[in-house]
């Protein structure tokens, strides 16, 4: 225990120093830090994802707020330890932020939101806190395709739909004020659905996302929609974000230039450099595309 707080203490404010393998598994394994079902696993994980732990300068507090997002029965996901552990590390080096994690979760599982089974539930949320996604529009968006004084559509269409939009970072306020004039206008769902789909997602991000498309250059979702047509949003979700370097010297997607700088978003993010595109490879280094 007095090694492990050792650990522990080195890396509250940040990883300094890169954390071996070997230490990075007795904190997996430890009741008191990541709990993992056994050590053999804790072990393989380890030295499978440290390198790219250190790539991404992932404190051990960080993996701890992970821990209790995924594995927490009162206020996480509630997973199995098994699965929790199969995943933490995956889901740490995508960069997913804890607390929104948790949030989407209870938004999507809970009787009074999108009322998911559990497991769906935790994969929805994996899915969208990975992207990342803002949580705050899922209830507007889920009531405006579920409920009777809007789409009513049924609860397995309501749930995939909840998803893409979501994922595609539709505004929700405009996914419930579009919804309302498209339906009065057209009287046809899937018409009115689509139409209300477009708008909500040029709308995303103070309309300022946008996405590699397979040419490599970059397109706002209006032009995603010309550019592919019928299949915009298929290809929307599938491709990459734009991010650009904020004044803290790190690399943001539109959304999140929202979150860093509340106002004056679109002033900052039009000054800002556009990030080169970078993947992360097995060996834990970082190359640019």
């Amino acid at each position: 225990m007095v090694r492990l707080t050792a650990i522990l203490s080195a890396t509250l404010v940040g990883l300094s120093a890169a954390v071996t393998k070997e230490k990075l598994a007795e904190f997996a394994f430890s009741v008191g830090g990541l709990d993992f079902p056994n050590r053999k696993l804790a072990e393989e994980l380890s030295a499978a994802y440290a390198n790219k732990i250190n790539a991404a300068r992932i404190p051990l507090t960080r993996l701890k707020a992970l821990n209790d997002a995924m594995y927490s029965s009162t206020n996480g996901m509630d997973m199995s330890k098994q699965a929790m552990a199969e995943q933490i590390f995956p889901v740490a080096t995508d960069g997913v932020d804890p607390a929104a994690l948790a949030t989407l979760y209870k938004g999507l599982y809970s009787m009074s939101g999108c009322n998911m089974d559990k497991t769906q539930a935790q994969s929805a949320a994996l899915e969208l806190a990975g992207i990342p996604v803002d949580p705050a529009p899922l209830k507007k968006i889920w009531d405006t395709l579920y409920s009777m004084s809007g789409a009513n559509l049924n609860k397995q269409e309501a749930h995939r739909w909840v998803v893409d939009v979501m994922a595609a970072g539709a505004d929700g306020d405009v996914f419930e004020s579009d919804w309302k004039a498209n339906w009065r206008v057209t009287s046809n769902k899937g018409e009115a659905l689509k139409k209300t789909i477009a708008s909500a997602v040029s709308a995303g991000a103070a309309g300022l996302q946008a996405r590699y498309a397979k040419d490599g250059k970059l397109y706002s979702p209006a032009q995603f929609q010309s550019y592919y047509g019928d299949m915009w949003l298929v290809e929307w979700l599938q491709a990459p974000l734009e991010k650009r370097v904020a004044n803290d010297g790190k690399e943001y997607t539109a959304r999140e230039f929202q979150a860093f700088y509340s106002q004056d978003v679109a002033r900052y993010w039009n000054q800002a450099q556009e990030a080169p595109q970078r993947r992360m490879a097995e060996d834990g280094q970082t190359y640019t595309l």
